[in-house]
């Protein structure tokens, strides 16, 4: 029993803080620290009672066991592929990314603000920059952990317009100057009066920004864009022009293919949500 509970110590003394600092969901970490703390424990408890280890020996196995096994578990999660079926309609917006929402700001027909009070705006990389038009439009970040599918998909239906990596830094996405000089993958997705574009950032972590489309090709909603390795974030560009109605909040965990991030509307009300909201959205989620 002791070999148990020094074992689940060694656990969570060690997975705990890298599940903070990685910003993990920390009660799905801590139980299977838990669990692989005493599945570990109790085997080498088993063969230290044929062949005794010595604490030593037993300390350095278990930390070792569970750096290998958790490790091994999360390259398994983090590479998974689960189906996806986006809800009916071609008037929504599906989220590209699973993650969670880190914010949602207004643009204006060239630049997007990106300090919490809205006062320091940068470029819009184009053709980004062109796609605001006159009634400029809305910015979207979604965040995602090491325990997210990194795999990306088509938040509408369309073909592939515009495909261009863009060389960067890779600096901490807790940064606020990473979302615009980090390494990025930027795309436009068009369907007729319909476009959205898709912007893939790299983290620190990441080094590698695969695509599996290229231009010319035609996506159905839901469909597999790229995959992004290990942490990263994807920002989805909404024109005004399709007088979007956004359906997600700041904080909000949304996944890839299925969560609405927004409605389109046909007409040329106003959307649901003002800017003066967004803004207070933003704020209040910074």
């Amino acid at each position: 029993m002791t070999d148990l509970a020094i074992s689940c110590i060694i656990s969570l003394s060690m997975l705990g803080p890298l599940a903070w600092k990685w910003e993990l969901d920390l009660r799905l970490v801590l139980a299977w620290a838990v669990a692989a703390g005493i599945v570990i424990g109790g085997l080498l408890h088993a063969v230290d009672a044929v062949h005794p280890l010595g604490r030593a020996v037993f300390l350095l196995l278990d930390a070792a066991l569970i750096l290998a096994v958790s490790a091994a578990a999360l390259l398994m999660r983090f590479y998974r592929r689960t189906e996806r079926r986006p809800p009916p309609g071609r008037d929504l917006i599906v989220s590209p990314a699973d993650g969670t929402i880190k914010y949602l700001k207004p643009i204006s027909p060239e630049t997007a603000p990106f300090s919490s009070k809205g006062a320091e705006s940068v470029p819009l990389s184009p053709p980004l920059s062109g796609m605001a038009g006159d009634r400029g439009g809305y910015l979207v970040g979604i965040g995602m952990s090491l325990l997210d599918e990194h795999v990306t998909r088509a938040p509408i239906s369309g073909r592939v317009v515009h495909l261009q990596r863009i060389p960067g830094v890779f600096l901490s996405l807790k940064k606020r100057e990473a979302a615009w000089r980090n390494e990025r993958l930027i795309g436009i997705i068009e369907d007729g009066e319909r476009k959205v574009g898709l912007i893939h950032i790299a983290s620190r972590l990441v080094r590698r920004i695969e695509s599996y489309v290229t231009p010319g090709d035609f996506l159905c909603a839901g469909q597999e864009v790229g995959i992004i390795r290990f942490g990263s974030q994807v920002d989805i560009v909404i024109p005004g022009g399709l007088a979007p109605e956004i359906r997600v909040r700041v904080g909000q965990r949304v996944h890839a293919g299925v969560s609405v991030i927004a409605g389109i509307r046909t007409g040329k009300e106003e959307t649901a949500m003002d800017v003066k909201e967004l803004e207070k959205e933003t704020l209040h989620g910074s």
